[in-house]
Parts: C-alpha cells; structure tokens; sequence
C-alpha cells in the first residue's frame, strides 16, 4: 500500500510541478484540505473546477473543496 502511495504522489507531483505548484510530501496529510487535488484535476483534465478555497481555514471548508472534487469526478469525469 505505501508503494502505492509513493507512486501516486509521484505521479501527481509530475502535474503540480509543471504549473510550479508546492508538491504532496504526504499523500493522506497533503490532500486533506482538497486543494492540491482539485488543482491537480485541473491540470490533468485541463478543465476548470470553479471557485474553491485556495487557503481553507477551517474544517467545513476543507470539506467542501474535498466535496467539489468529488462532484467534478462524478459529474464532468463520470
């Protein structure tokens, strides 16, 4: 499972690198707020996500960037 993850976060690092975006050090810990991941969305599908909160500062916030990743995968990915 750790392999896993290290290959992802690899993976995912390639995209946030090229748009010089932080990279996820952690996978679980760095994707928590959702922000990483919905700008990855963005840079892999190369669609917009929408307005979503760049620095959540509380944790209904960090939900709700979670939650529109969610949407844009079901919804626009399918």
């Amino acid at each position: 499972m750790f392999e896993c993850a290290q290959g992802l976060s690899a993976w995912i690092n390639t995209y946030l690198a090229r748009a010089s975006i932080t990279p996820i050090a952690t996978l679980p810990d760095d994707i928590t707020d959702g922000v990483r991941l919905l700008q990855f969305l963005e840079l892999v599908t190369e669609k917009p996500v929408g307005p979503f909160k760049k620095e959540p500062t509380n944790r209904i916030q960090k939900i709700e960037n979670c939650s529109k990743a969610i949407k844009f995968i079901s919804n626009d990915l399918q």
